[in-house]
Parts: C-alpha cells; structure tokens; sequence
C-alpha cells in the first residue's frame, strides 16, 4: 500500500493520526495497542470538526504527565518493555532515534544525554507510536508527499525564542522543499519532521495514486486557511517524475537534418522526442521539435537543440508526469530471445510489447513476417503473466 500526504498547512503528529483514523483505523483498536505501552495518565479519543468548511478528525490525547524532560533513553526503554509487535516497535524506535540524533547535533551534546522536553511529552509518544501502529495496521509500504507548507516568523518553546522552522526541525528537514505561506505560526513540528525524514521518498505536488481511499486530520490551531493535511493510501500507484520540456519551432531544417537532431538527442539521454508540423508566421510550413529530458541532462539536450536545429532560441517548461512502472525481462521462445518490457501498477501488469529491434532480428534469421512474429510473443507473453496470477 502507498500512503501520499496533501499538504495544505504543515504536518504534525495528531494530524497524520487523525488522518488514519479517518482513513479507517479503528480507535479501539489504537487504544488496544497503546495500553502495551505499560505508561499510565492518559486518554485518547477523535471528534468531528471543520476547519474553514473542510470536514477533518482531530485526535486528541488528554494527560496528566508529570515528568516532560525525558532522556531519549528513557523513552527507548518504554518501547523496549513494551509489548507492541516488533514492527511498531522498530517504527517507533527509528522515530525517536532520528529526533535524538537531530536534538543532540543541534545542542551539540552526545546522543545518550538530549535530554527532550516537548517531544518527551507523554501526547508526543501517543502520536508517534500511533503513527507507528497506523502504518503496520494499513500495511504502508511507500509514501510521497506534496510540498510541505510551513509558517514565517518567530516561536517561543521550552528554549526560548527562534525563528520558524525551530532548529530540530530545520535540521531533520534538511534539503526537503518548503512552501513558506504568511502566517505567522509553526506549522511544522518535530513529530511532523522526522515522518518526512524517515519515510517520505519523493515530493511532488502530483499524486501518484489511482482511485486513492482518502482521510483527512486536522490541528488544533484556528488559522486563515483549513488547518488540515490529506491522507491517500491505494495499492494503485503510478511513478510521479518532474521532467523538463524542451521545445523549438523551425521552417528551414530539411528531413534529413531533422531526424539527425531528433536521434542525436535520444542517443544524448532525451526521454521522448518528437516533430509535429505547424504553420509559422508569414505563411510557412515548419516543424515544432520537442524534447522530454530529466534536469540532468537539461544543457546538453539544450545544446544540441541550437546546434542542429538551426533554431535561435528554446522553450523551456518543467512538466510532470505519471506513467507505470517499466521492467525488462527477457523472454525465452520458439523466436529466441525477446527483450519484454512490461508497465505494471502495484503488482499488476497494464502493459507489454516486444523490443522492436529483437523482432526485426527473429524476423530475419527465419524469414518470418515480423507482424506474425510480434503478435505471436505477445499472445504468449500475455499467457505467461495470466498463469502466474492464478492461485496454485
């Protein structure tokens, strides 16, 4: 299962958690398992609100805590003695450790000595190991997210004042995006942090996702936009890719040149290209050339463009796109050895063909009409990839 994350207002713990419950995690069960913890002081329980007309599940955690400033050892030791299942435990723990590892490179003190305040708080372990229990219960195997939003100014907390993200934060952030808005308010928390940190792949404001089951949870805070964060989970997930668009329109460039062009940019690393004809200005007929390439190759696609188009200038335009995941296999039949490439989503497979240039080869060394040849693997190729989804 993919989880992809729709931010609108920052992240934080209770709002990842209010988002599964309303995805459907039962919250006896979340209590179920939170009562392994063996810590006592606590209450959990989910209501109905509307931040701005966004219906959304805040999660709340009512306690008494007498004891804040928890050593990262201290908590560690709880999960340890707890009788959670070793997934959520693993979760957890990688959590915590990832927060330690941030606050003692922060303060610059060992990591055996961070001493937390506000994430050593008894409601900051319910989030995070509910979000642990949450990702077993909905069997996560992947997230993404959009670009995180996050508040300007300045925060007051247990050290004092500083500026938006706080330190822990801008430290477990690192070098993943932000959209800062004009609200004066932290809307990234450590808890919020670290899931990105740890579990977050890709960011694209693009959802990989088909047909997603939807959840929404909310924060506490009252603020200009809905104070919410989206939750898509669904076995059906595409490969989101940010990409770059290259295009030129030419009415002096002879076919030849054209297709010299167009190849020199595959062989240069281009995604996808190709020419369409249009009619330029003063009545001439030429061709648009547009070229699909990652960021990388980006300068040397540019070059080669202006080089052997004969084009004075070139667009360029950062594109997404989502397409299914390609495989290659080769494939053993009675034409030889065909290179397959399959498009799956999840674990099913949408799309297949033969590599064009092992058909040609079949097709000359039996002479062998390369139409009769390619529908002939493809029919047995599909046969082979419908006997493995039948149960044994």
């Amino acid at each position: 299962m993919h989880l992809h994350l729709h931010s609108n207002s920052g992240i934080s713990g209770d709002m990842l958690v209010g988002g599964f419950l309303d995805l459907g995690l039962p919250l006896t069960l979340l209590q179920d398992h939170l009562e392994k913890l063996n810590i006592e002081g606590w209450k959990i329980s989910q209501k109905s609100v509307e931040k701005l007309g966004v219906s959304a599940i805040q999660f709340v955690v009512v306690y008494e805590d007498q004891n804040h400033h928890r050593h990262l050892t201290d908590i560690l030791e709880i999960l340890a003695n707890s009788k959670l299942s070793l997934k959520a435990k693993s979760i957890a723990e990688d959590l915590f450790q990832s927060l330690g590892h941030a606050e003692s490179s922060v303060h610059q003190v060992p990591i055996e000595e961070v001493h937390f305040h506000e994430v050593g708080a008894i409601d900051t372990i319910i989030d995070i190991v509910s979000i642990a229990i949450a990702l077993e219960y909905f069997e996560i195997e992947s997230v993404s997210s959009s670009t995180i939003v996050e508040g300007v100014g300045k925060v007051r907390f247990s050290h004092g004042e500083c500026d938006l993200p706080v330190p822990a934060v801008r430290k477990l952030l690192g070098d993943i995006p932000l959209l800062r808005i004009p609200v004066t308010s932290e809307l990234v928390t450590p808890t919020g942090a670290v899931f990105l940190r740890r579990f977050v792949e890709c960011f694209s404001d693009l959802s990989p996702l088909l047909q997603p089951r939807k959840g929404v949870g909310c924060g506490t805070k009252n603020l200009p936009h809905p104070n919410v964060l989206e939750l898509q989970i669904s076995e059906q997930k595409l490969i989101a890719e940010e990409i770059i668009r290259l295009e030129t329109n030419v009415d002096d460039l002879s076919p030849q040149l054209l297709a010299s062009c167009l190849e020199k940019a595959l062989t240069a690393g281009a995604l996808d290209c190709w020419a369409t004809p249009v009619f330029g200005k003063k009545g001439r007929i030429g061709q648009q050339l547009v070229l699909l390439c990652f960021e990388k190759d980006r300068d040397l696609l540019l070059e080669i463009l202006l080089k052997e188009s004969g084009s004075f200038g070139v667009r360029v335009q950062p594109v997404k796109r989502l397409k299914l995941d390609s495989r290659h296999e080769n494939f053993s039949t009675e034409w030889g050895n065909i290179s397959m490439r399959s498009g799956f989503l999840g674990k099913e497979c949408w799309q297949w063909k033969p590599e064009h240039r092992d058909i040609v080869t079949a097709a000359d060394r039996t002479g062998q009409p390369q139409a009769l040849i390619e529908a002939q693997v493809r029919q047995a190729w599909g046969a082979k990839l419908l006997a493995s989804r039948e149960p044994e």
